[in-house]
């Protein structure tokens, strides 16, 4: 009888001991490591730029990989939006249900074998500061396994990387400046003129943004016509219509110039008489394709307030009629003949 329960004891014990083994070896294959070789943007994070990110990776089982992006920014300038958007670009065979969440904030999709995935990292303009005085502001991405819950990621992209997270540290901000010489807005009389307006992007990184520019709707208390509102890139740039969103990418240190081409056939000598009248440039991000639940507006943009100067100078022509010729003129003093 005792060999008996001895031999069932034994039978179970064993039966428990193979079951706790299958357990902890499907365990272990379940937290497997999972390197993940990232990509960043060869041209830094910022914001308003596309900060295109590449992740590439071996899956021997199946996963399900979760983008969490976060940025160390409190009371961002939009507050009911999304300061960031992951987005996918391009994704090889073997990832599927790519799947955007939380407002763009997270980024899910699956994968199995060797893949690649390409996304933006994209922040909005809601981080901007209101003058040049710049924050310091890290993007960071945490990445998980949903579908084992337990795989050992590490990330591997060089600085930055810290076990299952990259952190981009002390992004780029742009800063579009109103820098407008007030006192060279002059129209001449009867002749073709041109209003500028400067906008510079004095901060240390790029700007993708799209604008829009709206001239005085008063046309300078109606003494002037507006023929044309043209932009380009720099003094010497190459100038093109404006319209509504217009997409542009200013590098740094670089000026939006917008030229209102106008004439008049009335005398601008009193501008006083009308006053000052405002131009106004808005702008936001460039950020087609991230959703409507974005930063659509930049800091309300710039109102240009200004007067407008006669341009002409005044002058006056002394044209000799007669004699013809004062260097041959053979004439007596006070003689009414010729000789």
């Amino acid at each position: 009888m005792k060999n008996q329960l001895f031999n069932c004891f034994f039978a179970k014990a064993k039966s428990f001991f193979l079951i706790a083994l299958i357990t902890f070896l499907s365990t272990s294959v379940a937290m497997a490591a999972l390197t993940i070789g990232l990509t960043p943007p060869t041209n830094g994070t910022g914001a308003c730029k596309q900060n295109v990110y590449s992740l590439a990776f071996n899956a021997t089982t199946p996963v399900q990989i979760l983008i969490d992006a976060s940025l160390s920014v409190s009371n961002p300038s939009c507050t009911t939006v999304s300061e960031i958007f992951l987005k996918d670009l391009n994704a090889s065979a073997g990832i599927t249900a790519i799947t955007s969440l939380d407002n763009g904030k997270k980024l899910r999709f699956d994968a199995t074998g060797n893949v690649t995935i390409t996304y933006s990292a994209f922040i909005n303009c809601s981080v901007l500061p209101a003058t040049g005085a710049f924050p310091s502001i890290n993007l960071v991405q945490t990445f998980t396994d949903v579908l084992s819950g337990g795989n050992i990621i590490t990330i591997n992209g060089g600085a930055g990387s810290s076990n299952n997270t990259f952190t981009a540290t002390n992004i780029g901000i742009p800063f579009l400046a109103d820098i407008t010489l007030l006192a060279n807005l002059k129209v001449k009389y009867n002749t073709p003129s041109y209003l500028f307006f400067y906008y510079k992007n004095s901060g240390n990184t790029e700007l993708d943004m799209q604008f829009t520019f709206t001239k005085d709707a008063s046309e300078f208390c109606n003494r002037i016509t507006t023929d044309a509102i043209q932009y380009a890139i720099g003094l010497n740039g190459v100038y093109s219509n404006t319209g509504s969103n217009i997409p542009l990418v200013l590098g740094v240190d670089d000026t939006l110039v917008i030229r209102q081409a106008v004439h008049t056939n009335l005398c601008i000598t009193e501008p006083s008489l009308c006053g000052t009248v405002t131009a106004n440039l808005s702008w936001h991000c460039n950020n087609s394709g991230t959703g409507s639940n974005f930063c659509n507006s930049c800091l309300n943009g710039y109102d240009t307030e200004y007067s407008i100067n006669d341009g002409d100078v005044p002058s006056f022509l002394v044209e000799r009629i007669l004699p013809a010729d004062p260097l041959y003129d053979f004439s007596c003093l006070n003689s009414t003949l010729t000789p």
